[in-house]
């Protein structure tokens, strides 16, 4: 290996580890503001918690009572629906039969 050779690799070697120093100062910066909003969540002071989960069992106990649909579907299956399909979610929450 001649000296250029050997001068090329160091230089590569010393740009890789630049740029993992960058990826690793943005991943510490995401995680930091990540954490920053988890401690700033409302839904951790005063009655937040109880009211979200009040809603989510409101919701899983609207969708297990569904009953509109002709098929047979699993509650994480009509949870995705609900999701994409603005008229299921209609129907589960007003019971409308169709």
């Amino acid at each position: 290996m001649s000296g250029r050779d050997v001068l090329r690799n160091l230089v590569k070697t010393q740009l890789v580890i630049k740029l993992l120093k960058e990826q690793v100062a943005t991943i510490k910066r995401v995680l930091r503001i990540f954490a920053n909003e988890l401690e700033l969540s409302r839904t951790r002071r005063n009655n937040g918690a109880v009211n979200q989960s009040l809603l989510r069992k409101l919701a899983l106990n609207l969708l297990k009572a569904e009953k509109a649909s002709k098929k047979k579907i699993v509650l994480k299956r009509k949870r995705l629906k609900a999701l994409m399909d603005e008229e299921f979610l209609e129907n589960v929450i007003f019971e409308k039969k169709d």
